[in-house]
């Protein structure tokens, strides 16, 4: 319906209003996925660390001090 309206002329809004939104919501898109990637990444040597901690609980050290 919305769409019809602007075909017709009909609409007390234009192309370029939605353009505008379209633009606002894909930057919102973007930047949300950011944020949620960057939170994300922060977290993995977190949990690599505990799932290495869980794999070989009798070593210690960092994996320098023990070269494979």
């Amino acid at each position: 319906m919305l769409f019809s309206g602007l075909h017709t002329g009909h609409a007390p809004y234009s192309y370029a209003g939605w353009f505008g939104t379209a633009v606002a919501a894909a930057g919102n898109m973007v930047g949300g996925i950011l944020l949620v990637t960057t939170v994300r990444l922060g977290q993995v040597p977190h949990k690599l660390a505990a799932h290495r901690a869980a794999l070989a609980p009798d070593v210690v050290g960092t994996p320098e001090d023990h070269p494979t």
